[in-house]
């Protein structure tokens, strides 16, 4: 009997330390989802506090002294409640990937796991006061009551409860978690009903803790499989700016403006061809950038297509610089698609002319670095959708670069004929993905 409670102690601290590992993966990698990470972390957090007070119980039984005595008790009563606890958690977290599969919410579920989780909150303190469910003897060893019972009959409602709300929906899940879930709740029943009849072995206690693993092990395998379709994505999507940025429109307009110069002001010809050379360089050189860059060299960028963009409208377009800050690294040509934006689509859409003013800022506060770009000009309603036979998917796009490769957001203000301004927001700690050499 000894071996076997020092093996549990050691199984169920070492389950609990597992566990606070796999809390602080989740909160590593909560970017991926936030709202599945946060509540998978809060089932992780029970089943630690599961494992760790039922190992002190054990621990502690039969300890006759003032601290043995309440030690068994808190983690006894902490035990049970854990597992009340446990069962609104995984409800929370099953309700969230029923809704990510499906799309449908099923609040009544969670409500249903809640208002179980409480009547065992309530059932277990009156247990603890008139000792129908458990007890402990003189040697301060626990024992089962009358109605020990109670506890794993609403544990195993609850867990009856989800198998059949699941049960509705597994066809949507993915081939893991379908095993995951099955598991979770196949091996924990089981498990309960096995502790009804063996007393010594905290079975539903380990059940529900491995089981646990595999959840969290299904959500790890889903990041992975998120990161690398996100890699793959985002290399494609680099190639298809940087093709955006060297379309032959653009090559010939500026191609035009050189000759322009050559003829008509001979002495700025030279920059031209400097300025076009250092764009096509600056665009072709990204392809060896496996990550995010430097913030001066979007700048810089910017700069050249501004210069051929003032060159081609003249007194028609104003550019405004306030860069205060460029000490930091965002995505590839995520201020540069903002600027292109604020002069295709804002600027010479203004009531028909090619007039106006694009503000350019940088700057930091404590937490972020933020980049601006304003124009007055034509302005949109950013929550339409454009009726003209296009795709237009450049905002999503930047805002998902910007949120998988730094963490970063965009924000976009505007209104019909009050101009755009777009935020972007970088933060000061950046979690950058991997620059190429």
């Amino acid at each position: 009997m000894e071996i076997i409670r020092n093996s549990q102690i050691a199984i169920e601290v070492w389950g609990g330390i597992s566990c606070l590992f796999a809390v602080l993966i989740l909160i590593k990698t909560r970017h991926f989802d936030k709202k599945g990470a946060s509540r998978l972390s809060i089932l992780m957090v029970c089943i630690t506090f599961l494992l760790f007070f039922d190992a002190l119980s054990w621990f502690a039984r039969g300890n006759t002294s003032s601290w043995g005595y309440y030690a068994v008790r808190i983690a006894n009563f902490c035990t049970f409640l854990m597992q009340f606890f446990s069962i609104a958690a995984f409800a929370n977290y099953m309700e969230h990937l029923i809704f990510r599969r499906t799309g449908k919410s099923f609040k009544k579920w969670r409500i249903a796991a809640y208002s179980l989780a409480g009547v065992g909150t309530v059932v277990l303190i009156l247990s603890r006061i008139f000792h129908f469910m458990y007890a402990f003897d003189e040697n301060n060893n626990y024992y089962r009551a009358d109605y020990f019972y109670l506890t794993g009959a609403l544990v195993a409602a609850g867990l009856v409860i989800s198998f059949f709300v699941l049960l509705r929906y597994l066809r949507y899940f993915r081939r893991i978690e379908r095993v995951s879930v099955v598991t979770y709740l196949s091996l924990t029943i089981v498990a309960v009903a096995l502790q009804y009849f063996f007393y010594g072995v905290s079975f539903g206690i380990l059940a529900t803790a491995f089981s646990t693993m595999l959840l969290f092990i299904c959500h790890i395998f889903d990041y992975i499989e998120h990161s690398v379709g996100a890699e793959r994505e985002l290399h494609d999507t680099r190639l298809m700016l940087i093709s955006h940025r060297m379309q032959p429109h653009f090559i010939f307009n500026s191609l035009s403006v050189i000759r322009y110069l050559s003829v008509y002001q001979p002495e700025e010809a030279p920059r031209a061809i400097n300025e076009f050379s250092a764009f096509l360089r600056g665009c072709i050189d990204l392809l060896n950038e496996d990550g995010c860059i430097p913030a001066a060299k979007e700048f810089d960028i910017v700069r050249h297509y501004i210069y051929f963009q003032q060159k081609r409208f003249g007194d028609d377009l104003n550019v405004e610089y306030d860069i205060r800050e460029e000490n930091f690294d965002l995505p590839a040509f995520t201020v540069q698609n903002a600027v292109e934006n604020a002069v295709s689509h804002g600027l010479r859409g203004k009531d028909g002319l090619r007039s106006g003013t694009v503000t350019i800022r940088s700057y930091r506060n404590e937490k972020e670095y933020i980049v601006e770009v304003e124009d007055d000009g034509a302005g949109f309603d950013p929550d339409a959708i454009p009726d003209d036979g296009r795709v237009h998917t450049g905002i999503r796009d930047t805002r998902e670069r910007l949120a998988y490769m730094c963490g970063g957001t965009m924000e976009i203000e505007s209104a019909p004929g009050r101009g755009t301004r777009a935020v972007i927001h970088i933060p000061a700690e950046q979690k950058k993905k991997r620059r190429a050499r």
